[in-house]
């Protein structure tokens, strides 16, 4: 049995949630993405048409029911990734949905860019393998063509003698009254939609997530049994627990790896829903047991002065140190204090890797910035680092490939920068015109998070080893007394940078005054001439440039074990 199928896009969406650089944008911009498809497509569109669906009822069932209910004239396959598949009877006009759906997102959210594709997909209980894969191919390719043909104009145009809105550059038409913005003055449509969407006020308490009206309370009903009543998310950069000496926040992008392969292997559409539902359980449910970890260290958080974590106004909640920004599938942005965003990341990783159901191994970019640093920048970057790392897990993979082995395990992967004033926009400039010594890249990264599950190569990038040399080089610089006193950090990172002559009588001096660089086991090869290379072919390569950056960007009151860093070396 042969249905017709509409596969719903939307476009640029990275752009669209951080066009702005107030973090209320970005927020309510996210939530307008998340609820797209269920608030518009399904009760504004589809309902309106008489079809009666519930708007999360195709998330309740596995199955589909059309193969069984031949008097069903639309159903909901999966929504998820950005995407929407919609099926429906042949007598149907899918045009017309098109056509509303999409004039529909035009007035409500201006400035959000939709695609749609309309073809047909094989329902019958038997069709499997390659005629659905065909099928479903086709549907994804007239989707890519539709997307390289046309571009529509969402927004009205600026035109020079219009107003610009100083958030984010497009026509400002709308007059804030209610100072939604910070203040009283013009800003554009889709800014004041955003803002909307992030300043609204939930009417009573939810029963239900599905039932939030905003973004924030979306989020604290949907992890209600791990907040209670005691903590909130931040609708401020500032709110993050950062200090103002020290006021850096990050924004982390993380991915999943070889995603589209695992669901082209699903058989027919049964498969690929189930797959659809399973990954975002497995995303929402390893963020809330980051949560977890994190509020068990807030207590001493709060008692101590390096941390600036913020109660709300009222004395009531404590503001998170972490607010996510997109938390769909495998693909999952959000902004953190900048001190915690190493452990923070590694940790989310790891629950991912280690699902029992369904172990999903993934890289992640981290991006550090100062809060008045431009977001979508910072966002970009983490996009280009999170690339990094995913070079590294597919490097990996690929060599396992070529030694056939039986069964591939997960390789995870994440990489940071520092972002500060005028810089290069492109990653490898970056490195290139400040991490590039005369021995070599100063940057040892992209490192990699070893689980239960890790690929048992590549030791030596275990990012367990770069937190425990920090945390040892902290020491000695608190301390003054034990490995290296403050200035003699500072003095060795321009020394890192310079000829072997240099490094050698650093070392020379060092050692005259009792002093001695961090040894981390597995690493005590760059311990002798801070830089090592294991053959003549390979580029010489250093740990401690990475140490000495992320030395205030690491948790002084969490220790590394010992052990911990040591097994992976084994």
């Amino acid at each position: 049995m042969l249905v017709k199928a509409i596969l719903f896009d939307t476009r640029s969406i990275q752009k669209y949630i951080f066009s702005g650089d107030k973090l209320k944008t970005n927020i309510g911009a996210s939530f307008i993405v998340d609820r797209l498809f269920t608030d518009v497509l399904i009760e504004k569109v589809l309902n309106k048409r008489g079809y009666g669906l519930k708007k999360y009822q195709w998330r309740d069932t596995s199955a589909i029911e059309m193969q069984t209910n031949s008097n069903l004239k639309c159903e909901v396959a999966y929504i998820g990734g950005g995407n929407a598949l919609i099926l429906l009877a042949p007598s149907e006009d899918a045009e017309a949905i098109v056509r509303d759906f999409t004039k529909q997102v035009m007035l409500k959210y201006p400035g959000l860019k939709t695609g749609a594709a309309i073809g047909e997909l094989p329902l019958d209980k038997g069709t499997e393998g390659d005629e659905f894969q065909q099928k479903l191919t086709e549907l994804y390719t007239k989707l890519k063509q539709n997307q390289n043909r046309f571009s529509p104009q969402v927004t009205i145009p600026y035109m020079g003698i219009t107003v610009p809105c100083q958030l984010d550059g497009e026509t400002a038409d709308i007059w804030d009254k209610d100072k939604l913005s910070g203040e009283a003055r013009f800003i554009s449509a889709a800014t004041m939609a955003k803002l909307r969407k992030a300043s609204m006020k939930e009417q009573g308490e939810l029963k239900s997530p599905e039932e939030a009206r905003t973004a924030t309370g979306y989020l604290q009903a949907r992890f209600k049994d791990i907040l209670g009543d005691s903590y909130i998310f931040p609708e401020s950069l500032d709110s993050l627990g950062q200090i103002e000496t020290e006021n850096y926040v990050a924004v982390v992008h993380i991915d999943g790896n070889n995603m589209g392969l695992r669901f082209s292997q699903c058989k027919n559409l049964v498969e690929r829903k189930q797959m659809s539902i399973k990954v975002a359980k497995i995303c929402q449910d390893s963020f809330g047991k980051l949560l977890e970890t994190i509020i068990q260290e807030l207590p001493a958080q709060l008692q101590n002065s390096s941390f600036g974590i913020r109660i709300n106004e009222d004395n009531s909640k404590v503001y998170l140190p972490i607010r996510p920004l997109i938390l769909g599938g495998d693909d999952v942005t959000f902004v953190c204090m900048g001190r915690m965003a190493l452990e923070y990341t590694q940790r989310f990783i790891e629950f991912m890797e280690t699902n029992k159901e369904l172990p999903i191994d993934c890289c992640g970019g981290i991006a550090l910035i100062k809060t008045s640093y431009p977001f979508f920048r910072g966002y970009e970057m983490a996009e280009q680092l999170c690339g990094e790392a995913k070079k590294m897990s597919r490097k990996e993979k690929q060599q396992l490939v070529k030694e056939n082995t039986a069964n591939i395990q997960c390789s995870s992967w994440l990489d940071f920068a520092i972002l500060h004033g005028e810089q290069a926009p492109e990653l490898s400039q970056l490195r290139q015109q400040e991490y590039q010594g005369i021995l070599g890249n100063m940057h040892f990264g992209p490192y990699k998070v070893f689980t239960a599950n890790s690929i048992p190569n590549n030791k030596r990038y275990d990012l367990t080893k770069l937190l425990q040399g920090i945390q040892r080089l902290r020491k000695g610089k608190s301390q003054s007394t034990e490995s290296m006193a403050a200035n003699k950090i500072k003095d060795m990172r321009s020394v890192l940078a310079q000829d072997k002559h240099t490094i050698q009588r650093f070392m020379e001096q060092l050692a005259h005054i009792g002093g001695q660089v961090p040894v981390v086991t597995g690493w005590e090869k760059y311990a002798e001439h801070l830089w090592y290379r294991e053959a003549e072919v390979q580029p010489w390569t250093t740990p401690y440039v990475d140490m000495i950056e992320m030395i205030d960007f690491t948790d002084d009151t969490l220790l590394i074990n010992d052990k911990k860093a040591g097994e992976a070396c084994e």
